[in-house]
C-alpha cells in the first residue's frame, strides 16, 4: 500500500448507525471507499456498536471526508480512527 493512503474507521456507539451511514454516503467519497461494517454484540443487550470501514483512502481525500462527517454527524455519538492503509482491524474500540 502507498504511504499516502489511509484507512478511516467510523465507530458509532449510540444507535442511529444506518442513518449516519446514509448521511455519510451522500458524499461520494464515502461510497467509493466503503469496505463494509462490523457490529459488537453483547448477550442480553444486542448491538452495542457499529464500525464502518473505508479503506485505501488517498490522504488528500481524508480531510474532505472528515469535514463531511463533522457536518452530518452532529446528532450522533461516534469515534474515528485513521490508520495506515492495509493494517485493517477494528482498532480495539470496544
Amino acid at each position: 500500500m502507498s504511504a499516502n493512503k489511509k484507512d478511516l474507521i467510523v465507530h458509532i456507539t449510540a444507535g442511529g448507525d444506518e442513518l449516519l451511514k446514509t448521511k455519510l454516503h451522500e458524499n461520494g467519497l464515502f461510497s467509493q471507499y466503503y469496505d463494509g461494517n462490523e457490529h459488537t454484540v453483547k448477550f442480553g443487550q444486542g448491538i452495542i456498536s457499529t464500525r464502518y470501514y473505508y479503506y485505501d483512502v488517498p490522504h488528500s481525500e481524508v480531510l474532505l471526508m472528515l469535514r463531511h462527517l463533522r457536518q452530518v454527524g452532529t446528532d450522533h455519538t461516534y469515534k474515528i480512527k485513521i490508520g495506515e492503509a492495509g493494517k485493517g482491524g477494528n482498532y480495539n474500540f470496544d
